[in-house]
């Protein structure tokens, strides 16, 4: 995921050099004045996101090292989203806003139960997160070559996060785990959950292309680096309780999205 993510901000970063260098040679290029991207438009699309889900120890130490495994804890799923925006072309320069809104179905867990035992999510010690949709604003920047757009984007999204705690393994009199009578446990425990709006910041690229005056198609990608999202489970006393325990989740999402635009 890590080898994932460095390659799509290299691409981002060589875009964005590309389209400055594009932006610099405005001057020689004179564009089709039939074709205008002012005014407004809106789309819908369809999208594909992967995220990368990093976690704080919720027992202080006690499980920190099986957090570990760079694959258990990535989510991954499809969505849909819609976007309105303004767009105004100076020259070659197009320049706008955009609000935008996704719903998405991603989701991951990590069993990080310390014993060789076959638990599955949610059971044992498990770690859950959910990526459910979220909205925001983008400005967005880009070059136009007569039917073609190529531009960037820069904006803010508020994503709804859902990460949740399981302890199924410290039920019992003794505190111990069987496999047999306890993998679907009758007594077990969410400890720790919450579901909350995360500020992130979204950079993007992308390429738009007008079929007729109206009708566009366009494909961009993007990653959004949402804020740490930490709360606490104050009524719950763990076996390693130092006084601060709590569950903090890290997310980093990478989104690649197509669809139509409808341009007034």
């Amino acid at each position: 995921m890590k080898k994932l993510l460095t390659s799509v901000l290299s691409g981002i970063a060589l875009m964005g050099v590309s389209m400055m260098g594009t932006a610099q040679a405005a001057d020689l290029y004179v564009p089709d004045m039939s074709v205008t991207w002012t005014g407004w438009y809106a789309g819908v699309y369809g999208l594909y996101g992967f995220a990368d889900a990093d976690y704080s120890d919720p027992y202080n130490g006690h499980i920190a090292d099986r957090l570990t495994d760079a694959s258990s804890n990535d989510l991954d799923g499809f969505g849909l989203g819609a976007k309105a925006g303004y767009l105004i072309q100076d020259g070659s320069l197009v320049y706008g806003l955009e609000g935008y809104a996704e719903f998405y179905d991603q989701d991951g867990c990590v069993n990080t139960y310390e014993q060789d035992v076959a638990t599955g999510c949610p059971y044992g010690h498990s770690v859950e997160t959910e990526l459910k949709n979220s909205f925001g604003l983008n400005a967005k920047v880009g070059v136009a070559s007569d039917n073609n757009l190529f531009y960037g984007l820069l904006g803010v999204n508020f994503g709804k996060i859902k990460s949740r705690f399981n302890d199924w393994t410290f039920n019992g009199s003794d505190g111990t785990f069987d496999p047999v009578d306890d993998a679907v446990p009758d007594n077990g425990d969410t400890v720790d959950t919450k579901s909350d709006y995360a500020v992130g910041l979204r950079l993007g690229v992308g390429i738009e292309h007008k079929f007729t005056e109206n009708v566009s198609l366009f494909a961009e990608g993007s990653v959004t680096w949402y804020q740490d999202q930490k709360f606490l489970a104050p009524n719950v006393t763990f076996e390693h309780d130092d006084g601060n325990t709590g569950l903090k989740t890290s997310l980093t999402n990478v989104s690649i999205a197509a669809g139509l635009n409808y341009h007034f």
